[in-house]
C-alpha cells in the first residue's frame, strides 16, 4: 500500500499577537516515487491558509486545525493546534506585533475576506473592489495595488472625495511606532482639473474618531499633517486654523523641518514612512509624543501634548486601526495606481 509522508519538516507554530504563522511540509516523499524524487503536492487546511508551495498560515483565531497533503490516491495528514497568548500588546524580543507584506494572501478577492482578522471593518465606500495586487516589495511576490479610475470627463470628480481605502486593527497600548512602505505611480496626482485639497494618505484613529494622519499632494505638491490638539494654528495659507493641522514645516515648533521636508515623491519608486504616537495615561496629562519620518529624516516631532481634540473635548488612550489611504478630495486626474508594499507594527521602540 502506498503511503505519502513529511520527508522535512520546519518549524512549530509561532505564536504572534495578531496571526499564528507555522512553515509546513517543504518536501514530501511516497512510497512509488524513486528515492531521492521529490513530487508535486496539492495541499489542503481546514482552517487557515495553504499555499502551494507548502507554507502555512494559520488563522487569527486559536483551536485546533490539519493540513493535509495529496499526491494521487496518496494523502498524509498533520495535525495543528494553534495559541495565541492574551492580547496584552506586548511584544517579545523587539520584533513587529504586525508585520504585513501581503505575501499570505492567494488572490485579492481573498484579501477582502479578512481571513486571518486583522482587517478593520470595512465600509462600501472604501470601494475595496479597485484594490488589485501589483509588484511586490523586498521579496514579496505582490503588493497592494490601488486602481484610481480618472477624473472622466474632467472636473466630474471635484470635491467628491475619491476613495480607496483599506485599514488594519492596532494594539490595545498606549504607545506604537508604524512604518508603511509605498509607492505612487509617476502619473499620480491630485487632479489638476480642481485644485481643491489633497490626498489622505496615512490615518492613525482613535477609539472616540478623531486621527493623527499624514496628507500628500495639498495645492498639488504638499505634505500636510493633523492631530487632536485644543489650540488653533491660524498660520494663513499654511493652517487650516482647526486645531493642529498644518503643512508639514509650518505650525508651533515645526520651523526646524522646513528645510528637509521631501517632494510630492509622485516617482515610481518605494518610499518609507514612520510615525511614533504615545498618548497620555490620563486626560490632561501633557505627556503624548506624534513623530513623522519619510525615508528616515524627521519631519514632524510634538512633545508635551495632552491630545485633547477642540471639538467636543474628545480624548482617548486608545488607538483603533490605521487606514493605508483614503480619499482624494478630487480623485486623480487620469487613471492611474498606488502601492502599499509593507506595513508593520511595534509596541516598543524598533530603534529606527
Amino acid at each position: 500500500m502506498g503511503w505519502l509522508r513529511a520527508e522535512q519538516w520546519r518549524g512549530v507554530v509561532r505564536v504572534a499577537r495578531t496571526a499564528s504563522l507555522l512553515t509546513m511540509v517543504l518536501v514530501w516523499r511516497s512510497a512509488t516515487a524513486q528515492a531521492g524524487a521529490s513530487i508535486r503536492v496539492r495541499y489542503e487546511a481546514s482552517a487557515g491558509v495553504a499555499t502551494e508551495t507548502g507554507l502555512y498560515i494559520a488563522p487569527g483565531t486559536p483551536g485546533a486545525a490539519h493540513v493535509v497533503a495529496r499526491n494521487g490516491p496518496l494523502t498524509s495528514r498533520v495535525n495543528v493546534t494553534v495559541v495565541a497568548p492574551p492580547d496584552t500588546g506586548e511584544t517579545s524580543r523587539g520584533e513587529p506585533w504586525l508585520d504585513e507584506d501581503f505575501s499570505r494572501y492567494t488572490s485579492p478577492e481573498q484579501y477582502r475576506t479578512n481571513p486571518f482578522g486583522w482587517l478593520a471593518p470595512s465600509a462600501r465606500w472604501w470601494h475595496q473592489e479597485r484594490i488589485s495586487f501589483g509588484p511586490g516589495y523586498g521579496g514579496s511576490p505582490h503588493s497592494l495595488q490601488y486602481n484610481w479610475p480618472g477624473d472622466i470627463p474632467p472636473r466630474s470628480q471635484c470635491s467628491k472625495d475619491v476613495t480607496i481605502e483599506t485599514g488594519y486593527k492596532l494594539p490595545r497600548v498606549r504607545e506604537v511606532w508604524i512604518e508603511a512602505v509605498h509607492k505612487f505611480d509617476p502619473t499620480f496626482d491630485t487632479n489638476r482639473h480642481c485644485g481643491v485639497k489633497g490626498y489622505k494618505f496615512l490615518l492613525i484613529w482613535r477609539t472616540v474618531g478623531d486621527r493623527f494622519a499624514l496628507f500628500n499632494g495639498f495645492n498639488g505638491h504638499e505634505w500636510w499633517s493633523s492631530h487632536p490638539a485644543t489650540h488653533h494654528e491660524t498660520l494663513r495659507d499654511k493652517c487650516s486654523g482647526l486645531g493642529f493641522d498644518c503643512q508639514l514645516g509650518y505650525g508651533t515648533g515645526q520651523t526646524q523641518f522646513l528645510s528637509v521636508i521631501p517632494g510630492n515623491l509622485w516617482d515610481g519608486q518605494w518610499h518609507t514612512y514612520r510615525a511614533h504616537i504615545k498618548l497620555p495615561n490620563e486626560k490632561g496629562e501633557k505627556t503624548g509624543v506624534f513623530e513623522l519620518w519619510i525615508d528616515g529624516t524627521l519631519v514632524k516631532r510634538v512633545v508635551d501634548q495632552d491630545f485633547i481634540l477642540w471639538q467636543k473635548q474628545l480624548w482617548s488612550n486608545r488607538l483603533e486601526f490605521i487606514a493605508l489611504g483614503s480619499n482624494s478630495n478630487s480623485g486623480t486626474s487620469r487613471p492611474t495606481q498606488t502601492y502599499w508594499g509593507r506595513l508593520r507594527v511595534w509596541t516598543a521602540d524598533p530603534k529606527w
